[in-house]
């Protein structure tokens, strides 16, 4: 019986002309949305690459400079100041590149990919947008997980909305009854059958989207294997969600009207309310914090020397050099580095606590918005979520505080700016090899 099912929706599928269409439809559109991803991923590959080697360039003609320059009268080789050799090192910091962010695009395109890791380089400088929560992870972007999330259940209510009523309504149902036994009987395979059509696409879309990213340096089959899984957890999710409205016994226009505002329901209703109760129940005042951060550097500057010489003294108590009425700018300026890089770490830690806050809520109400879940699951895999965001922001702050030590203290403490200085120079590139 199973297999007469199967040979008779395979013929209805590929004799109605509309059906066969729309499923070609939906598979070009998962596969355009796998290249969609892996243009935007190759993009930032490409972009991180020349980056790189801008860096390299850089520290070569800061070796060049350094051998061609005189030793003035303080043994520093022609370099005046740390910042004058933070500002010949060109380097940006930039977030590992996973390759199922092909697939997840998230936040990485919400947020820049990249930060300047000079030391006077405000972590929020140009940006102050507020964090997304998980519901705004794919607005815009046409990646995988879009397809799967949003797209994939209209192929399968599209083809699974008249299920049971089919028969029913074309009066025939009686003559099933009398073949086998119980027409209800034949729900479930034919659902199961036009399940496993409606995710074709989905599989398709992932056997292209292995073939074009198994190459890339780290690529993980486990992870990948593990961002199909989700997908295929998230389709049997509808799976039961339509099996669930055919045996009601409904109509067909019933049906599709019922399956239509659960989609409603899941992917635009209960996510939009949800946001808007997270925003306010957690008011974000980033904006305004960060403007008055910005109005705060020039009072910082124009303290007095006694105070930034406190600020060093808190910052590192061990710290022992001797002073030198001439390094009284060196140390206001080491003390002003300091001082603004602090603000900018209690600053982006209150956003830490904000943002954990809200993923604790949302994470409460996965039972009532189970979709977020599933996009949280896509973006972890994928390296995409605010989380990762946020603790690339923090690595960078500690890279520029690391780097303000080391160059302030080498000054202060009168050595000779050599190869093996520049060499030892904390970078972003080093901290990624050790990690």
């Amino acid at each position: 019986m199973n297999s007469t099912i199967i040979q008779f929706e395979a013929k209805r599928l590929f004799r109605e002309t509309t059906l066969a269409i729309t499923w070609i439809l939906f598979t070009m559109a998962g596969v355009l949305s796998v290249e969609t991803g892996a243009v935007h991923y190759m993009g930032q590959k490409a972009e991180s690459d020349t980056l790189r080697q801008k860096l390299e360039m850089s520290l070569v003609k800061l070796q060049r400079k350094l051998e061609d320059a005189r030793t003035d009268n303080t043994g520093r080789s022609g370099f005046g100041s740390p910042t004058e050799i933070d500002r010949n090192i060109q380097e940006y910091a930039s977030r590992r590149l996973n390759p199922l962010s092909a697939l997840s695009i998230g936040q990485s395109d919400v947020y820049p990919m990249f930060r300047r890791t000079r030391m006077y380089s405000n972590i929020f400088m140009n940006e102050q947008d507020a964090f997304k929560n998980p519901e705004q992870l794919m607005t815009g972007n046409l990646d995988l997980s879009f397809f799967v999330l949003f797209i994939f259940p209209i192929l399968f209510i599209t083809l699974g909305f008249n299920a049971a009523s089919f028969d029913r309504e074309t009066g025939i149902s009686r003559l099933l009854d009398v073949q086998a036994g119980n027409s209800k009987r034949l729900i479930l395979p034919r659902l199961i059958f036009r399940w496993v059509i409606s995710i074709s696409p989905v599989m398709i879309s992932l056997g292209y989207a292995y073939v074009k990213l198994n190459h890339e340096p780290g690529f993980t089959l486990a992870s990948f294997s593990l961002w199909t899984l989700v997908a295929l957890a998230y389709c049997i999710f509808w799976f039961g969600i339509v099996l669930f409205v055919n045996h009601r016994g409904l109509s067909s226009i019933v049906n599709a009207m019922i399956l239509a505002g659960i989609w409603l329901l899941l992917l635009t209703g209960i996510p939009g309310i949800l946001n808007t109760w997270y925003q306010f129940s957690n008011p974000n005042h980033i904006s305004a914090e960060v403007t008055r951060l910005r109005d705060e550097q020039p009072r910082i500057l124009s303290r007095p020397l006694a105070v930034h010489q406190e600020v060093i003294l808190q910052h590192a108590p061990a710290l022992t050099y001797k002073y030198n009425p001439q390094d009284s700018m060196l140390e206001k300026m080491y003390g002003y580095t300091i001082a603004v890089i602090e603000k900018e770490r209690e600053l982006h830690h209150a956003i830490r606590v904000r943002l954990e806050k809200q993923m604790d809520a949302e994470k409460r109400l996965y039972p009532i918005n189970p979709v977020a879940g599933f996009m949280k699951a896509f973006a972890e895999l994928s390296n995409t979520t605010g989380d990762d965001r946020i603790a690339f922001e923090r690595a960078v702050l500690e890279l520029r505080m690391r780097k303000a030590d080391y160059l302030f203290l080498h000054f202060l403490n009168k050595k000779e700016v050599t190869r093996e200085t520049i060499d030892s120079i904390p970078l972003y590139t080093h901290m990624q090899k050790k990690h």
